[in-house]
Order: structure tokens, then C-alpha cells, then sequence
């Protein structure tokens, strides 16, 4: 892939950055340039960046580069507008940039930001959606937006649904396990037009790919089952390193020199994870957890709040069984301790 120079951009948050700079460093070591691309608030948030040859990083506006941003409203009255208007030009000026030191091969967007397509076929240049969420929540946006039989393909999004089939292979999606971006009370209705943007745009497309951040062995029926798309998986996108077990003894002299017990605003995950004390993992069931989970074979603990992790702890619980789901009392909000002591406890003692 010499002389190949890729575009990965993405939203500021840890849960986008994360699996797109993975991404970027495989393409780096196979020879390939790529410039990442994050909002300007959060690249200057990244104080500690990856040093690679080959990886460079700009930004580009999302209109709240102070931090001053709104809250969201409902669907049309959202900084998702503005950030789609800011960004396109922000985005357009720096391509325009970036051509004058040579062609570029391809640009991967993530998640929220479908707009970056249409940007880069301004530009002549192939673009490649990266969802860095699971096949199955990417399924199910496709049931709801496809143009042909979508359920809120008219773009209605205030129909309630009950429940959803995706293929024979898995069991009916109630409205509690869907992503609640789709759910016409959610607080963040807002986005919901993104969503459908992401699929209008990939059926625009002819020669549409997906790269997804998971791997056929946990998803095949999904996958296999969207004959009419280019569904690539090429995760789990964390550090070969966990993958491959090369630092499994590295991290555990060190954390068994500690104290047994500590609080911390902000650490490795993965690295806690790959530790053998650690029994199990009381998550959100975001999709970088699950996978982190599942690389490092730890059993889950699922405390589902919004957008996939709904669908995440669904199919932790039901399908890849490699956890159990709490359940609120009364369908509100409140885990009681009795509640997280069941899958606790289940846990210890299937070990």
C-alpha cells in the first residue's frame, strides 16, 4: 500500500477515537499515510497522542470549537445541523490542502457523520463507512431506513415499535433492546435523521462498503444476510497486543504490586481486563467494552442506559451468552444490589 494516503475522520469521543485509530495503525503498517481527522475541541483534548511514522492528525470545525455547545432539541432543531454545515466547509478547505502534496486514496468516516461521503465525492475521492458499532445495531438501522421496506423509511419517526425480526437466526428485538436513538420518546431524537442519512447515502452508492469493528465468527448470519451491501469485518479494532497475548504477564507484577482496592478517573480498560484476577465486568455494554470483554474472555455484567448498548446487552444475554443482563425494578431506572448479586454470583459460581 505504498504511496497510499488515507482520510480516517471521526467524532471526539473516546468510544469513536478509539477503533478508528486502530484502524489507522493498520493501515500504517501496511505501508499506507493517514491524516486523522477529529473535531478541533478534540484533538486539542488529546494530550497524548500516537506517534507513528506515517500518521499525522488535523481537525476540522464543527461550529463549537470553544465547548460551547447546545443541547440537543428535537429532530431538526439539533447541532447536528450545525455541525453538519460547519463541518462540510471545514472539511472541504482541508482536503483542498491536503491535494496539494498528492492524491488521496480513500476517505473512512464514522459514525454521525455522513456528510463526510458527500464531501469527499465533491472531491472525486472513494469514501468507506467504518461503523464502529456491532453488525447486529447496523442491521437494525438498516430495517428502519432502508428505502424499500424500511419501518421509518418516510421518514416518520414517531411510530412506536414493538418488536423487530432481523433474520431466523436471531431471536425478535423488543423495543427495550433497540438502539434508543430509534425510539420516538428518547431524548436524543435529534440524531435520528444522521442515522437515516447513513443508509440514504450507502444505497446512493454503487460500490457501498462497510468496514465493521467486529469479526464473522460473532456475527456471521448477520453479515452473510446483507447480500445486497459490502459488509467487511476487520475487528476486533484493539491493540494486536491483547489479541495476541504478548503482555499478558507484563501488567500483572505490576497490578498485584498495588493496593487491593482504588478508585481512578480514567484508566487502561483493556489492560484491567486482560488481568486473570478479574472475575467479571459490571459494563454499559458499549460496543468497545463488549468487544474488550470479549477479547479478554471476561464474563459481563450488563447495565445497558441508551443508544446500542441496549442491543449489545441483548445479545451478550441471549445469544453470545457470555453474560447476564440486570433488570431495573419496575422498568424504571433503579438496579437494586440484590439485582447486580444474581449475574455476580452466577459468574463465580460457573468458574
Amino acid at each position: 500500500m505504498k504511496n497510499q494516503h488515507f482520510l480516517i475522520i471521526s467524532c471526539a469521543g473516546q468510544g469513536h477515537i478509539n477503533p478508528s485509530l486502530q484502524l489507522a495503525k493498520h493501515l500504517i503498517h501496511s505501508g499506507a499515510r493517514v491524516t486523522f481527522i477529529t473535531t478541533a475541541r478534540g484533538l486539542d483534548a488529546m494530550k497524548s497522542r500516537i506517534s507513528l511514522d506515517g500518521l499525522s492528525y488535523a481537525s476540522f470545525s464543527d461550529r463549537f470549537d470553544d465547548g460551547d455547545r447546545p443541547a440537543e432539541g428535537k429532530a431538526g432543531d439539533s447541532p447536528m445541523l450545525e455541525m453538519r454545515l460547519a463541518g462540510s466547509r471545514s472539511l472541504g478547505d482541508l482536503i483542498t490542502s491536503l491535494l496539494s502534496d498528492g492524491p488521496i486514496t480513500c476517505l473512512i468516516y464514522t459514525v454521525l457523520l455522513p456528510w463526510a461521503a458527500e464531501v469527499a465525492r465533491r472531491f472525486h475521492i472513494p469514501s468507506v463507512f467504518l461503523s464502529i458499532q456491532s453488525a447486529t445495531t447496523f442491521a437494525i438501522y438498516r430495517r428502519f431506513f432502508d428505502s424499500r421496506n424500511g419501518l421509518c423509511s418516510n421518514g416518520d419517526y414517531s411510530q412506536s415499535i414493538e418488536s423487530i425480526m432481523l433474520h431466523d437466526q436471531l431471536p425478535p428485538f423488543e423495543s427495550h433492546d433497540l438502539p434508543s436513538f430509534l425510539l420516538p420518546d428518547n431524548p436524543h431524537s435529534a440524531v435520528i435523521p444522521t442515522f437515516h442519512e447513513h443508509i440514504q447515502i450507502l444505497e446512493d452508492d454503487p460500490n457501498a462498503c462497510v468496514l465493521l469493528n467486529s469479526f464473522h465468527a460473532l456475527e456471521e448470519h448477520t453479515i452473510d444476510a446483507a447480500d445486497d451491501i459490502s459488509l467487511i469485518p476487520i475487528g476486533p479494532l484493539l491493540p494486536s497486543a491483547y489479541i495476541e497475548g504478548t503482555i499478558a504477564n507484563k501488567m500483572k507484577g505490576y497490578l498485584d504490586g498495588q493496593e487491593q482496592g482504588l478508585i481512578v478517573p480514567w484508566c487502561s480498560q483493556v489492560e484491567v481486563l486482560n488481568h486473570p484476577a478479574v472475575g467479571c465486568f459490571v459494563t454499559h455494554c458499549g460496543w468497545n467494552s463488549t468487544l474488550e470483554s470479549l477479547a479478554m474472555c471476561v464474563p459481563i455484567v450488563a447495565c445497558p442506559h441508551f443508544s446500542d448498548q441496549l442491543t449489545n446487552a441483548k445479545m451478550v444475554d441471549e445469544v453470545w451468552k457470555n453474560g447476564i443482563r440486570v433488570r431495573a425494578r419496575d422498568g424504571g431506572g433503579l438496579v437494586e444490589r440484590e439485582e447486580i448479586r444474581r449475574p455476580v454470583t452466577a459468574h463465580g459460581q460457573r468458574d
